[in-house]
C-alpha cells in the first residue's frame, strides 16, 4: 500500500536519498553544473535547492512516499503558485500502477492544473511527465538549460 506523507526538510534527505539508490543513470539527468556526481552529491545539492525554494515559499509541500512500510520517494510541491518542483521514485518502484498513483496524487493536491520546469537534458522525467499528460508551454521560452511543461485540467 502506499502513502504519501508530510516531512520535514531534514527527513526529506532521507527520502531522496532512498529514492535514488540504485539508478545508475540518475547521473545522465542530474544538475550538469554539480561538480561531486555521486549519490551523496546529488542528494545533498538536491536537499539545499529544496531549502533555498523554501525561502521563497513557505507553505513548500515537502512529502515522502512509502510502499509496505519502506521508504521509496519523494515529492516537492507547491500549492500556492501551482508547481511541481521536484520528485523522485526508487527504480525498483517505477511501474505504471504506482507511479500513475503518485502523479494523481499531485494532481490533486494542485488542482489539476500546474507547471513542472525540468532540466531539459531530463528526458527520462519529461517523458514520464508528457506520458502523464503534461505538455509543454510555448508560452515560457527554455532558460538555463530547463523547459516549462504544464499540465491543464482540460487535458
Amino acid at each position: 500500500m502506499i502513502v504519501i506523507r508530510a516531512v520535514n526538510v531534514l527527513k526529506l534527505e532521507d527520502y531522496i536519498r532512498c529514492a535514488w539508490e540504485g539508478d545508475l543513470d540518475l547521473e545522465k539527468f542530474y544538475d550538469k553544473s554539480l561538480t561531486k556526481r555521486n549519490l551523496e552529491g546529488m542528494v545533498k545539492d538536491t536537499s539545499r535547492k529544496i531549502r533555498d525554494m523554501m525561502e521563497q515559499d513557505k507553505d513548500l509541500s515537502l512529502l515522502g512516499i512509502e510502499y509496505d512500510g519502506k521508504s521509496i520517494g519523494f515529492l516537492v510541491l507547491s500549492e500556492k503558485i501551482s508547481v511541481f518542483y521536484s520528485f523522485g521514485v526508487n527504480v525498483n518502484y517505477r511501474n505504471k500502477k504506482l507511479l500513475t498513483t503518485i502523479f494523481n496524487f499531485v494532481k490533486g493536491k494542485l488542482n489539476y492544473e500546474f507547471y513542472s520546469v525540468i532540466y531539459e537534458y531530463n528526458t527520462r522525467a519529461i517523458k514520464w511527465l508528457k506520458n502523464c499528460g503534461m505538455e509543454i508551454d510555448p508560452m515560457f521560452k527554455p532558460s538555463h538549460d530547463t523547459i516549462y511543461l504544464k499540465y491543464k485540467i482540460c487535458q
